[in-house]
């Protein structure tokens, strides 16, 4: 999201001069923001990759440019079916996290440049599984003033609320946010 903000007018594609963002976060897009190694080996090794330095965030074009040996070990790694080891998927800290809520932050910063007059929020999806981690994200946004919709405990992520085999929501987890989201924001 920051990437796209930051390099696109989004003019000719958003119309209009106000409006709203919102972003879904779960946990388990902090690995994507630190470039954790399953995701750099399964589909993200041409994401952007931000990191701070000197309290300033800054961008490298993506994590295999920036990295190109550590690169090729997460991919050999992850060949040899470590995907989901403590090795590929580290324990998440503070500075984790910190770095997430920077770049949640910036794009913040930026879409409330291009669209004064606008809200920006992020969206706590419902999630199994790191509570301890989840919440200490969701306790630095709001640390850091970033408008939050925690929906976090509206409903399990299981069976009836994801895609079989695959994980993430399915039609009825997303109806169900849907009409919280207009509840909430009317």
């Amino acid at each position: 999201m920051l990437s796209v903000l930051s390099k696109k007018n989004l003019e000719g594609i958003v119309k209009e001069k106000e409006g709203m963002a919102i972003y879904t976060i779960l946990p388990d897009h902090v690995y994507r923001a630190i470039a954790a190694p399953y995701v750099v080996y399964g589909w993200g090794s041409k994401m952007p990759y931000y990191f701070e330095e000197h309290d300033s965030l800054t961008r490298i074009a993506n994590f295999s440019k920036a990295f190109p040996f550590r690169t090729l070990a997460y991919k050999v790694f992850g060949s040899l079916g470590l995907s989901h080891t403590a090795l590929m998927k580290p324990a998440i800290t503070k500075t984790d996290i910190a770095l997430t809520v920077s770049i949640l932050k910036a794009s913040q910063k930026r879409y409330l440049q291009m669209y004064p007059n606008s809200k920006f929020y992020v969206l706590c999806y419902p999630f199994s599984g790191m509570e301890i981690d989840y919440q200490l994200l969701v306790n630095a946004l709001h640390n850091e003033g970033i408008n939050t919709l925690d929906y976090r405990q509206m409903f399990p992520m299981d069976g009836s609320h994801t895609i079989a085999g695959d994980g993430h929501p399915n039609f009825l987890a997303n109806q169900k946010i849907a009409a919280r989201l207009l509840q909430d924001l009317h």
